[in-house]
């Protein structure tokens, strides 16, 4: 009877283990299919994460490169207006030294605008006309302005800065001079947010 309890016993004990090993088994058979599919899950966002980081990072690229462009033109457009009221400036000053130094020059000028202006119509809009001839005199005598002005060379300032824009002769033609400080802070000017900050760290 004890023999037979003993293998009864026996029997149940390895039925016992057996059943615990199997559950045991299915048990880290599931674990790693959890695993697996958490790694899988995992990888699959990570991959989402870096792709749409890659697709940011590309739409701030084509942003910041578009806002440059366009902070270029608006630098080189307020730049040429800024340098030719300047020029301008000079110019029509030294005509209207040379002009009123004139003064049959000055005397035929005042007289063309008094034939012109229709007092009893109340038109202040003189529009004064010369001939080709006068026409073809005034242009030369602006060139001939423009060029001694900007053959000696003329320097501006922009703003508060210290350095100046420096225009001077070059191989039959003018070239702007300017140090790199110089264009940081006028291009600035010129750039908003995000690109400014990249850029700039300002």
């Amino acid at each position: 009877m004890d023999n037979r309890l003993d293998i009864l016993t026996k029997k149940l004990y390895e039925e016992g283990v057996e059943k615990a090993r199997a559950e045991a088994e299915e048990m880290v058979r599931e674990a790693k299919e959890d695993a697996a599919k958490i790694i899988e899950e995992a990888k699959a966002r990570a991959e989402e994460i870096r792709r749409k980081a890659m697709t940011d990072a590309e739409g701030m690229r084509k942003k910041a490169e578009t806002e440059m462009t366009l902070a270029a033109r608006q630098a080189v457009a307020a730049l040429k207006q800024e340098i030719g009221g300047l020029v301008a400036g000079k110019v029509a000053g030294e005509m209207a030294k040379s002009g009123w130094e004139d003064r049959t020059f000055v005397e035929e000028l005042l007289m063309t605008l008094v034939k012109k202006w229709d007092v009893e119509g109340g038109n202040l809009n003189v529009e004064v006309t010369a001939p080709a001839a006068e026409k073809e005199r005034f242009e030369a005598f602006a060139a001939a302005k423009y060029k001694e002005l900007l053959d000696k060379g003329l320097a501006f300032k922009i703003g508060k800065s210290e350095d100046e824009f420096v225009i001077q002769p070059k191989d039959g033609s003018y070239q702007i001079a300017f140090s790199e400080k110089l264009f940081e802070e006028f291009f600035a000017r010129y750039l908003r947010g995000m690109t400014k900050e990249l850029l700039f760290n300002k």
